[in-house]
């Protein structure tokens, strides 16, 4: 409204077109707020996995530390670890 020149105060107090701009508004407020929060959530999310995938990585490196690279795949598949034997 501010590029053409109009104002809230320049729409009459007697019909809903300052009330339907104010609601524009309110709504447009509203989906930022949402669009902010899930902005958030994804960047926790996204760290949450890259902590996740560097725990899975270092404990792979302490299984195939302490066993055979082989039996430890058969672990990591969860078969039997008698039938490495």
């Amino acid at each position: 409204m501010r590029e053409m020149g109009l104002y809230l105060n320049d729409l009459s107090m007697h019909d809903l077109g300052r009330e339907m701009v104010l609601k524009g508004w309110e709504h447009c407020s509203r989906l930022e707020i949402m669009y902010n929060r899930a902005e958030e959530y994804s960047t926790r999310l996204e760290d949450a996995h890259r902590k996740h995938e560097e725990a899975k990585s270092r404990g792979d490196d302490l299984l195939y530390s302490m066993l055979p690279r082989q039996v430890a795949d058969v672990l990591r598949q969860g078969n039997d670890p008698y039938a490495t034997c």
